[in-house]
């Protein structure tokens, strides 16, 4: 009769329970709920009502709003948030009857100061103020209009979160377990600044963290996450916002403690496949440095759950790229566990999305694990579902497959087609993703049949490296589209020299003159905070580019050359040219180090070999 919970779900373990069992466990400064009258009794019955729809609820606001009290009020908004239709309410005739509940809410915390609700109230009222901002799916283009009704629903609603906010951070300890985490997943969702607040949570989370269940400790850490992101784990800035200093702090403290509780967790195998790759995800995107005791235990318990039939597709891709993105633990522990959770994802690869599919083979790739099985079946279901793909998915699953040397010449012919047809919509890192990973797929596939990788470029040539006999002029199509395009402004440092070194390497430089001398003014501006692998894989590239002009080249390197002799010795370069190790946290899309030098070593007979293969370059 009372405001439901968004979910139901087992306690944290209670040393003092017997035999050190579960039990309910309350808040430090827990309050009892308010007595409610049998006129408000019935309203909540009413809102309550398995058997009715969003249309109920806001037919009865309607008629007896002016009697909702803040139990009602936080009842009605967490079941219009799980009774919402696909799509949410925007663009329904719903969303100015509702934008008018959250008003009334938000004014109802003000007419007290708040002290009428309860933290069960006040928890239940932003989960699903926050859930109404994030609707399950948007089924069709016209709810994705932003129209004066629907901009008031999201201002509704995003006022009502933040006035809750403000009245719960004093309150924190009032708060169990569940309802600290829903208010944290409320500012996280709805992506609002509240540095305050998540200082108190964590202040309050912290010495209770034993009494957490894993639910409740993944939900919690995947908040605070997904809010503060690499700001979670850095040493605090002197000078700046004191608020974040503090927020900063605090929550590094609250991740030891997660981090602590979840390992005793991890042997019970108390953790839900999705718990163990929420819980994974956080670790791996905040800048919190996990020991390894976490990530061996996580691999443990991911090989045991990702087995179970509820383990979805999202869980097993989220979790391999939080190993891969982070790179902790025992090797030989992620190793058994990266093989183990390449045989489950293989087994269902038909079930995964694009996106899921794209961030499987990134993690593999990137964590340097062989997973020939894996690769396959995700060649053979992706190539004909590109069209499916948002321009990341094609972008990652591109660059994977290039950095694994795996040939797949169905994929990548689908791929560049694909991508050279929708180019426009691809944002700059994405273009230089897939055409480094264009240009390496081809130049892995050369050298593997003893062509030459740096002589003509000729179709037969291009031909044999692909394996299919469209597959040059689909190259060509793309980086075509590609050299055409204005804004090398908005490309960062490596995203240049990717762009330039793929150029280069797949020949492509004699058709697109346009390109270089594009780059010939944007990089020379760079070059003083640019890495020293960058320059010199886009040294390279305007190297490679000028020799292959059979007349006087043109002075692409005019300005280049002078900028780069400036520029201070860079005593970071490396002869190896490898590629960022996963446990450099670099090692992502975000950022795709290359280096000529890594196929000259490849390919070199001998040590002495590769040193002049190298001093040529």
């Amino acid at each position: 009769r009372e405001a439901v919970a968004p979910a139901t779900q087992k306690r944290g373990r209670d040393a003092d329970a017997p035999n050190g069992r579960k039990r309910r466990v309350a808040a430090p400064n827990q309050k009892k709920r308010p007595n409610m009258d049998k006129r408000n009794l019935d309203l909540n019955r009413r809102i309550a009502n398995r058997e009715g729809s969003h249309t109920d609820i806001l037919e009865l606001f309607e008629k007896r709003g002016h009697e909702f009290n803040e139990v009602n009020f936080a009842t009605a908004l967490n079941w219009l948030a799980k009774r919402q239709p696909r799509g949410g309410y925007a663009g329904s005739g719903d969303a100015e009857r509702l934008a008018a509940l959250l008003e009334r809410a938000r004014s109802r915390l003000d007419d007290d100061g708040g002290s009428s609700w309860d933290a069960r109230a006040l928890a239940n009222a932003a989960w699903g103020a926050a859930k109404l901002l994030q609707p399950r799916r948007v089924a069709n283009a016209r709810f994705q209009r932003r129209g004066p009704v629907e901009m008031r629903l999201a201002e509704a609603a995003t006022r009502c979160i933040v006035r809750i906010g403000e009245e719960s951070a004093p309150r924190a300890d009032e708060f169990k377990a569940q309802e600290l985490t829903n208010v944290a997943w409320a500012f996280a969702t709805a992506n609002l600044d509240a540095p305050e607040l998540f200082a108190a949570i964590a202040d309050s989370a912290t010495p209770r963290a034993t009494t957490f269940s894993p639910q409740e400790l993944a939900n919690l850490a995947w908040a605070f996450a997904k809010r503060l992101g690499p700001a979670l784990g850095e040493e605090p800035l002197e000078g700046g916002d004191a608020r974040d200093r503090r927020c900063a702090s605090a929550s590094t403290d609250l991740f030891d403690a997660i981090s602590r509780q979840c390992v005793e967790f991890f042997p019970e195998n108390e953790f839900k496949p999705q718990e163990i790759a929420n819980v994974c995800w956080a670790m791996a995107t905040s800048a919190y440095r996990a020991p390894d005791a976490f990530w061996d235990g996580a691999a443990n318990a991911a090989v045991i759950a990702m087995a179970e039939a509820r383990a979805q597709p999202q869980n097993m891709a989220n979790t391999v790229w939080a190993f891969a993105k982070d790179g902790g633990g025992t090797p030989a522990v992620r190793k058994a566990a990266f093989e183990r959770l390449a045989a489950y994802s293989a087994a269902r690869i038909d079930e995964f999305n694009p996106q899921e599919l794209g961030n499987t083979v990134w993690a593999f790739a990137t964590a340097e694990y062989d997973a020939p099985e894996l690769f396959a079946a995700v060649a053979k279901t992706a190539a004909p579902r590109v069209d499916r793909f948002i321009a990341q998915n094609l972008a990652n699953t591109a660059w994977a497959f290039a950095t694994a040397e795996v040939h797949a010449p169905g994929l990548f012919d689908a791929v560049v087609d694909e991508s050279a047809r929708r180019l426009d919509q691809f944002k700059p890192q994405e273009v230089g993703n897939v055409a480094w990973a264009v240009a390496t797929a081809a130049r892995t596939r050369r050298r593997a049949l003893g062509i030459d990788a740096d002589g003509v470029h000729s179709e037969e040539r291009l031909r044999g490296a692909w394996g299919t006999p469209g597959a040059p002029s689909l190259q060509r199509a793309l980086f075509a589209k590609a050299s055409r395009r204005d804004d090398w402004a908005d490309f960062s440092d490596q995203g240049l020299s990717n762009v330039a070194w793929a150029f280069a390497a797949s020949g492509e430089a004699d058709a697109n003159p346009r390109l270089f001398a594009q780059l010939a003014k944007e990089v020379p501006s760079r070059l003083s905070r640019m890495q020293p692998q960058g320059i010199s894989n886009t040294a390279w590239a305007f190297a490679t580019a000028e020799q292959s002009y059979d007349a006087t080249p043109p002075r692409k390197s005019r300005s280049f050359v002078p900028a780069l002799r400036r520029r201070p010795r860079f005593s970071a370069m490396s002869r190896s040219g490898a590629r960022t190790r996963p446990r450099d946290r670099g090692s992502t899309p975000a950022g795709i180090p290359i280096s000529s030098t890594r196929w000259r070593r490849k390919s070199a007979a001998t040590p002495d070999e590769w040193r002049r293969s190298t001093r040529k370059s």
